[in-house]
């Protein structure tokens, strides 16, 4: 049956991003798992982190985590400091100039069996993208692992696929976690802007926006506005005023589509049949509830960067409470998300 590092490798995708819905949902496991496989296959590899991944203990609840597993002879990306967190055998290839609090961002080679690290030291998506363009040339696929709030503005713009992981820590009940992970889903699995001619006017729009500072545009076919407001948070009495005007056909959001935004589209008469445009499906913060309500308006979300999703990675475990049983767990999640595969990253159970 197929594994993870068989996915990448039939995608034809040389940058994978690992995204965590949570801490605990087995982001780690997953990412050292489709390292391992395609080490196996002999593939060269390089791995790097958005934010900080691989720390013996977590920062917050203290707790041990698992580290990062680097295969012999793949690339690694991580700070001075960072790589004294364990004792490894490494060779530097080189520094990029890019400065941390951690120390130089430098890249390494692990030079004997699989090396236990800490990847870190990138947090602007600036600089991760540069340092991921470097590796191109040594490495033929690229593992990112995403840093748990940093989904929005860094997934589509790093990597061409990605591995969502989720599990028990999201929710006390099988119910809870398959509802909260197929919101999530729904959100990224967005469909993307298809007319060319289209994408091009919204991209326009959109960076017309974003360098004024602003939220975004309402259009209709005589008119366009441009929100004076930027916060998402702040755009909810521009929008109802604007909504209790004019007939809008079109409204582009430059941050995030929040349940706050989505409540004034719900309510406001004339939003029927809008069409909502969002930078990619890591930007959408809704419940369940609030797409079925939208939908029901005949209200559509596009985005711009559509995100190829290749697996649901799944943790029944949950250091922070209850586990949940793995069967019951995995059926529910397969029967919720038919298209997806969806793998148990403790049992090494894979269903297709």
């Amino acid at each position: 049956m197929a594994r993870l590092g068989e996915l990448i490798l039939k995608s034809d995708s040389r940058t994978t991003a690992f995204i965590g819905l949570a801490k605990n949902a087995g982001k780690t496991t997953a990412f050292n798992k489709a390292s391992r496989e395609l080490a196996a296959e002999n593939c060269r590899l390089a791995l790097l982190s958005f934010g900080r991944d691989g720390e013996r203990k977590d920062a917050v609840t203290g707790r041990q985590k698992p580290p990062v597993l680097v295969p012999p002879g793949a690339c690694f990306v991580t700070t001075e400091k960072a790589l004294s967190t364990y004792s490894l055998e490494a060779e530097l290839l080189e520094k990029t100039g890019f400065q941390t609090i951690r120390g130089e961002v430098c890249i390494y080679r692990c030079r004997k069996d699989f090396c236990k690290a800490e990847l870190t030291g990138i947090n602007r998506t600036s600089i991760l993208r540069k340092v991921k363009n470097r590796l191109l040339d040594s490495a033929e696929y690229i593992l990112v692992d995403g840093a748990l709030d940093r989904r929005s503005s860094a997934l589509p713009e790093l990597a061409e696929t990605a591995v969502i992981s989720t599990g028990a820590v999201l929710g006390s009940t099988v119910d809870r976690v398959v509802d909260k992970t197929t919101s999530a889903l729904t959100g990224l699995k967005l469909p993307g802007v298809e007319n060319g001619g289209q994408h091009s006017r919204f991209k326009k729009l959109m960076e017309e926006a974003e360098n004024s500072c602003s939220g975004g545009w309402l259009c209709s076919s005589r008119d366009k506005v441009m929100f004076r407001e930027k916060l998402s948070l702040n755009l909810k009495q521009e929008l109802t005023e604007l909504l209790a005007e004019e007939d809008y056909n079109l409204l582009i959001l430059t941050g995030a589509l929040t349940e706050e935004i989505a409540r004034v589209l719900i309510t406001a008469q004339k939003s029927r049949g809008l069409v909502i445009i969002v930078r990619d499906g890591t930007r959408i913060f809704l419940k369940l509830r609030d797409f079925n309500l939208l939908s029901n308006r005949g209200i559509k979300i596009k985005v711009l960067d559509p995100i190829y999703i290749l697996a649901l990675a799944v943790n029944p475990h949950n250091p922070e409470g209850r586990d949940l049983n793995p069967e019951i767990l995995l059926a529910a999640l397969r029967e919720s998300q038919p298209d997806l595969p969806v793998i148990d990253v403790k049992s090494q159970s894979y269903k297709f």
